[in-house]
């Protein structure tokens, strides 16, 4: 449990990593075989399981994770061989 004269500071910082369930219903909102509302209220369903955890282990801060943001783009790569 957190403790307020804990003997250091910290912040959580970024995203929690999205849950299977999750993964799988972008992947299916995106094929047209689930609806926005369908996404949406598993979105829920997975922020509130999210935030019950947080509660669970003491966190005095609480996130929603930021599942419904969208993955981080990747920057794409070179060709091998190739020069700057």
């Amino acid at each position: 449990m957190y403790k307020e004269n804990a003997p250091f500071k910290y912040d959580f910082v970024g995203s929690f990593l999205r849950p299977s369930n999750l993964k799988r219903a972008r992947a299916d909102y995106a094929e047209g075989n689930i609806t926005f509302e369908d996404l949406t209220r598993i979105e829920n369903e997975e922020i509130t399981k999210l935030i019950a955890k947080q509660k669970e282990a003491g966190y005095h801060v609480i996130t929603d994770g930021d599942p419904s943001s969208p993955p981080p783009r990747r920057a794409p790569r070179r060709p091998t061989g190739s020069t700057p």
